[in-house]
């Protein structure tokens, strides 16, 4: 005799894959490293299967398996990659999403960083930009955003 079973918290886990990689694609921009990104996702996963496991765990008294919310948070990730590789990427819903999020991002000001005492702020990337407006060169060229690139 056979039987086909699939426990509730798994396919919750599985089916939170789907949500994951817009999330993902909320609270990130397009210059946001796919490395990160990808952290993330394995992150929410984790998160996703052990809440599921976790729920299991209250509502029908059982132990909480570590295998299963692991198992759970595995399914999720590959879920969310496929979807985001096959579906999400190529019909450009994840380039949408990441806009929508650089719109609400957050801006920082003067006030938001670390007072050296000398009066002037600091900031990481001081090294990166010229100390002088003198120094910044203008670039009036336009970028064609529809343009291939050639080789």
């Amino acid at each position: 005799m056979f039987e086909f079973t699939i426990p509730l918290p798994l396919l919750v886990g599985f089916l939170s894959g789907t949500v994951l990689p817009l999330l993902v694609g909320l609270v990130t921009t397009r210059v946001t490293s796919g490395g990160l990104k990808a952290g993330l996702l394995a992150l929410l996963s984790a998160v996703a299967g052990s809440l599921a496991e976790l729920s299991d765990t209250f509502v029908n008294g059982t132990t909480f398996d570590v295998g299963i919310a692991l198992l759970t948070a595995l399914g999720a990730f590959l879920v969310g990659v496929g979807l985001h590789s096959g579906i999400y990427k190529p019909t450009k819903v994840s380039q949408k999403l990441q806009e929508v999020g650089a719109r609400n991002s957050i801006v920082f000001d003067e006030d938001d960083f670390e007072d050296l005492g000398d009066g002037e702020a600091y900031t990481p990337d001081d090294e990166a930009f010229p100390a002088e407006e003198d120094d910044i060169e203008e670039d009036d060229s336009e970028v064609d955003a529809d343009a291939e690139l050639v080789r």
